[in-house]
């Protein structure tokens, strides 16, 4: 959503079946930045505590309401004060926990590696300066956590996330993100599967076959 009103239209026809909802401000794709919405929102945080300000007023209290970023400036110039005030300016909104994606706006997946000291860097600014993020926010880590040894190292020390999203990771190999090596299921098993499942509950064959695309790469 690109204002608060559309978003608390959208989220009132699930909140009767839904735990939370999610304002996902990583995405890169045209049709969503184009229309305002996705990373566009990361260069507007007034609007985009705004809108979780609306989601979080026109919500039951049994929805919870959750935010995802890129961090901000690039590269050559990162700019970690930058995104602690938009981290702080979410939770303050409302936001009940916040995921980084560990990579700048203008990073392109798979082909920009993730940058995961710095978001690390940035959990424990936050958490050293501000008690919500020691106390009731949690901060999420996202990018690149292909491992169950890769998430448990984000989710410890200095900089820990409290917890990790996963996307890609789950679409190449679900058996290996949640399993160890030992207890890894063979991939042409999980491939039929996923099959199976997707049969079952009438999934688009164009997300089947980009799902088992992604596994067979």
């Amino acid at each position: 959503a690109s204002d608060g009103a559309c978003a608390a239209r959208a989220a009132a026809t699930v909140a009767d079946v839904a735990a939370g909802v999610d304002l996902n401000m990583g995405c890169p794709k045209p049709f969503s930045a184009g229309q305002g919405m996705g990373q566009a929102l990361l260069k507007d945080p007034a609007r985009a505590a705004s809108i979780v300000k609306e989601l979080r007023r026109t919500l039951p209290e049994t929805v919870a309401v959750s935010c995802k970023i890129r961090m901000l400036g690039d590269a050559d110039e990162p700019d970690e004060a930058a995104t602690a005030d938009l981290v702080r300016a979410l939770e303050a909104a409302g936001a009940a926990c916040v995921a980084v994606h560990c990579r700048y706006a203008g990073d392109d997946p798979p082909k920009t590696p993730a940058r995961q000291d710095e978001t690390r860097s940035l959990f424990e600014t936050l958490r050293n300066e501000h008690v919500a993020f020691r106390e009731r926010c949690p901060l999420l880590a996202n990018g690149d956590y292909y491992s169950p040894d890769a998430v448990a190292t984000a989710c410890s020390g200095d900089g820990r996330a409290d917890g990790v999203l996963v996307a890609r990771p789950a679409l190449l190999d679900p058996s290996a993100i949640f399993r160890t090596d030992a207890d890894r299921k063979a991939r042409e098993d999980v491939l039929k599967e996923y099959l199976n499942l997707a049969d079952r509950y009438d999934t688009h064959y164009k997300n089947a076959k980009y799902v088992v695309m992604e596994m067979l790469v």
